[in-house]
């Protein structure tokens, strides 16, 4: 046995936080929570923080754990058993000391005898030991191995053993899985969030950075430790904000500290079959074995997987089977970069077989790429011709535009199909008009031959610029064509020629599911998915929220692609699911359906700026999330700009943010006014038709926003006239979500005026349909001014259950004549009761119940019902004893 004066002393030493350490509350509570498990296993590639957590969780639990840091000394069984007991030895446990140096130290033993003299003495000793064994990723000798899985194995229960390692130990790891010995710990778990990464890069930078920075280096870093801390070296070398800029836009693998880092830790002592593995896989998206097999002409690709998998060599798994893997963005950096030195035609013939596989087993994007990589434009034409409908049929307009802006212009003059697509494409995502009109003329040259495909971009263009009444000619032009074979161009106009309003809102929801059915036979879930989400938007408009819920729902059934993916028209959907949540008060899961849409539209960037931002915004003002809404709106504003194909876009963004002004309590101003004067869609043509897109855009956007605006620039008259003749056209139409909106504007404007019959009679039928579907957002969103209304409704047996319910969800608010009458109680705000309330607490301190109240005071056991939920929430009490002891104490009654 060695002596103590034999042995490294440091390695004994646990490391210490550094100062400035971002604390990881989520991970230091997992471990201590798991403490009851025999083992813990903490397993990531180098400079993901493994170290650095155990520090972390030692300082917040204030644990004095023993401790041993191994090297490649260690690879020795009696060697490394030494330093185990030593590193017992200095746990704070006199009663183990004492077990150890009486029975372990004092004779000596063989190997085994050794071990269970140990166990036994770790048993005896009537303490909690904790052993921590860090960098176990240098032991690689296999008897040292079988003395720590016969340590683990016979492990008493007072005993914990946390091993930290780069890669995972050949010790009985299955087995302990399913005996539940084990937790694990890996690098999904240790990547910094981007929450944890933004306080990181505040806590250790002199400088602040903006959101856009952050996310672009949480994007390339991926939560990695030590990459995070390598940039932070860089950037704290730039001299100005535009060197900043230019370090973070290039930031990859290939910087210098980041080459340095991984070359040394990772690469360095890689055997070379593994080096040519990574280098070639490096050039793919993704690999599994049976690509690597195919591209590489090997059988053992698995094997090797397996080995990078237990060596934590960056390998990130994307299935819960295995199957496929990627590398960490950095990792992939500089693998590719040292490709610089390889053969060129070897690399030409790994693209080319790349995409033979991909394509013989349905891979298309990735067949497609890899036949770009290889510089085979022409086979890659040949692929978008044959597989370009069927991605688009998934809604990939993003994917189908980049691949034909890497073919020549040529080709797309003798493609006029492909040429209407990507002008699809275009528009969709927002691109400047000039660019769209550039295919447009190609277009224009092969109209004779193509004139379906032309007219149906000139009609989507002439919806989005609100030249309705040329949109409705040209889809008239179309009628008159023979039906088109392409299923995505004739869907579009079938979605397109349902949206004609004439005044029966049964029949183009019918056309619009005819339309659905059709395409989902097919196939065709872009369609399929969007005439669905216009029919949500349908029945949202009529006010049948639950209707519109399963509609809505049924779009993202058909979008689900597994694994919590959606295509991207799946977006429409989420937005009508957010926005609903929203009118139900539903506010965090509106905002997180919202900002799903967001991340599923990079397709459809159009719906940023028309829907998903604007709605978004709405969402984060009503949970006080100003700064957040602020930056939305923002966004919003700048994409409708970027966006020049229409006018409509900025204006409909300009009427939301009047909308948030209002509803964050800012003035309107006059030049507000005029812009929502100036609107440049007009509702109906000549011939009486008009397109329900153009009703929801200006009886939901312009005009509401206009009659809302007048009432908060306190020209009741005005508002009432305007919303007037707004409501009669919503009652004609029966679309209940208008009539609530505007009822409930009269009646604010109506008690403004002091009529208060006027007032609740509005009210009451806002109330009154409202409560079909639970609509709620739409009167929280008039604040104080309706409160008092509400209050009034329910002394007047109007929807009394349903109001007690809209007034719970206020704060204690000033009401009436009762504004100077608040009263502090030990620090508590209580807000006074009405008289009738006040009666009631005082026939509940007599012992009544609700019925006999009612009887007594001539009205409905529902209202007695509201006014003692009311008394509960304005007392702050739960039950009628807690509510008589505070009126009592509060001299409400004797």
């Amino acid at each position: 046995m060695n002596t103590n004066a034999n042995l490294l002393q440091t390695k004994f030493f646990y490391p210490k936080l550094p100062d400035r350490a971002i604390r990881r509350w989520r991970l230091t509570a997992a471990l201590e929570e798991n403490l009851k498990n025999r083992i813990t296993l903490i397993s990531a590639p180098a400079g993901f923080g493994k170290t650095s957590l155990l520090a972390d969780w030692i300082q917040e639990y204030a644990h004095q754990p023993a401790w041993l840091t191994l090297d490649e000394s260690d690879n020795d069984p009696m060697h490394f058993l030494d330093y185990v007991v030593q590193a017992l030895l200095k746990y704070p446990s006199e009663e183990l000391k004492s077990e150890i140096n009486e029975h372990l130290l004092s004779t000596k033993f063989g190997p085994m005898q050794r071990l269970d003299i140990l166990l036994n003495c770790l048993c005896e000793a009537n303490a909690q030991v904790i052993l921590v064994l860090d960098d176990y990723q240098h032991i690689h000798l296999s008897a040292v191995h079988d003395t720590l899985n016969y340590i683990i194995e016979n492990l008493p229960p007072n005993v914990h053993l946390i091993l930290a390692t780069r890669c995972d130990p050949p010790l009985n790891l299955a087995n302990w899985r399913a005996k539940a010995f084990l937790y694990e710990i890996r690098q999904s778990d240790l990547c910094f969030t981007d929450a944890e990464a933004s306080a990181f890069f505040s806590h250790s930078l002199p400088f602040e950075l903006e959101r856009s920075e952050l996310n672009a280096l949480n994007a390339k870093i991926e939560g990695w430790a030590a990459g995070m801390q390598l940039a932070v070296n860089a950037m704290s070398k730039q001299k100005n904000k535009r060197d900043l800029e230019q370090f973070i836009e290039s930031f990859k693998g290939t910087n210098r500290y980041v080459l340095e880092y991984l070359m040394e830790e990772v690469i360095k002592n890689q055997p070379a079959e593994i080096i040519e593995m990574l280098f070639y896989t490096s050039l793919l998206d993704r690999f599994c074995a049976p690509l690597c097999d195919f591209v590489l002409q090997r059988s053992d690709s698995r094997k090797i997987i397996d080995y990078l998998e237990r060596n934590n060599l960056f390998i990130i798994s994307l299935d819960d089977n295995d199957e496929w893997y990627r590398y960490h963005r950095l990792f992939t950096d500089l693998l590719q970069s040292q490709f610089a030195n390889q053969d060129a035609e070897k690399v030409i013939d790994f693209h080319r077989a790349a995409s033979l596989w991909f394509e013989r087993n349905g891979h298309y994007a990735e067949a497609i790429d890899q036949r770009f990589l290889a510089g085979d434009t022409d086979q890659a034409a040949l692929l978008i011709q044959d597989q370009g409908i069927e991605v688009l049929k998934r809604s990939e307009f993003f994917t189908f535009a980049r691949w034909i802006e890497r073919l020549p212009e040529s080709f797309l003059y003798a493609n006029p199909k492909l040429c209407a697509y990507y002008a699809i494409a275009m528009i969709l995502e927002g691109r400047p008009y000039n660019e769209t009109q550039k295919i447009l003329h190609i277009m224009e040259n092969l109209k004779d031959e193509n004139e379906f495909d032309h007219s149906i971009v000139q009609v989507l263009i002439s919806l989005i610029q609100g030249n309705f009444l040329e949109a409705i000619r040209m889809i008239g032009t179309i009628k008159a064509l023979p039906e088109h074979e392409d299923e995505i161009l004739q869907g579009l106009i079938e979605i397109v020629q349902s949206l004609i309003y004439e005044g029966n809102l049964e029949s183009m929801l019918h056309q619009l599911e005819e339309t659905h059915e059709k395409a989902q036979t097919s196939g065709n879930l872009a369609i399929a998915i969007t005439s669905l989400s216009f029919m949500g938007d349908i029945y949202k408009t009529q006010g049948r929220l639950n209707k519109a819920w399963d509609i809505f729902q049924h779009a993202l059934d058909l979008a689900y692609i597994g694994e919590e993916a959606y295509v991207s028209a799946g977006s429409t959907a989420f937005i009508g699911l957010g926005e609903i949540l929203y009118k139900w008060n539903r506010l965090p899961e509106a905002e997180e359906a919202l900002k799903t849409s967001l991340s599923l539209s990079k397709d459809w960037e159009i719906l940023h700026f028309f829907s998903g931002l604007t709605s978004l915004a709405r969402v984060q003002v009503a949970q006080n999330k100003f700064k957040d809404a602020q930056n939305s709106m923002r966004k919003a504003e700048e994409l409708a700009e970027r966006f020049d194909t229409t006018e409509l876009d900025d204006f409909v963004v300009g009427c939301r943010i009047i909308q948030l002004k209002i509803l964050m309590g800012q003035e309107i101003s006059n030049s507000d006014l005029k812009h929502l004067e100036q609107s440049p869609i007009s509702a109906t043509d000549q011939s009486g038709n008009s397109l329900l897109l153009s009703k929801l855009f200006l009886m939901d956007i312009q005009e509401y926003t206009y009659a809302w605006a007048l009432l908060r620039k306190n020209n009741y008259e005005k508002a009432i006239i305007h919303t007037k003749e707004l409501l009669a056209r919503a009652e004609h139409t029966h679309l209940d979500d208008f009539i609530i909106q505007y009822d409930v504007l009269l009646a604010v404007a109506y008690h403004k005026l002091n009529q208060h019959r006027e007032a609740l009679k509005y009210l009451g039928v806002a109330l009154r349909k409202a409560k079909k579907e639970n609509q709620i957002r739409v009167f929280l969103e008039q604040g104080p001014d309706i409160i008092n209304l509400l209050y009034d409704a329910i002394e007047n047996h109007i929807e009394e259950i349903f109001a007690g319910s809209l007034l719970a969800l206020f704060p204690q608010m000033e009401i009436k004549a009762q504004k100077n009458k608040l009263q502090e109680v030990n620090g508590e705000i209580i807000e006074a009761l009405t008289a009738r309330e006040a009666e009631i607490i005082q026939l509940i301190a007599q012992g009544l119940s609700n019925q006999e109240i009612a009887y007594r005071l001539h009205l409905s056991i529902s209202t007695i019902k509201v006014h003692i939920y009311n008394i509960f929430r304005k007392l702050n009490v739960h039950n009628r004893t807690q509510a008589v002891a505070k009126a009592q104490t509060l001299s409400i009654i004797s």
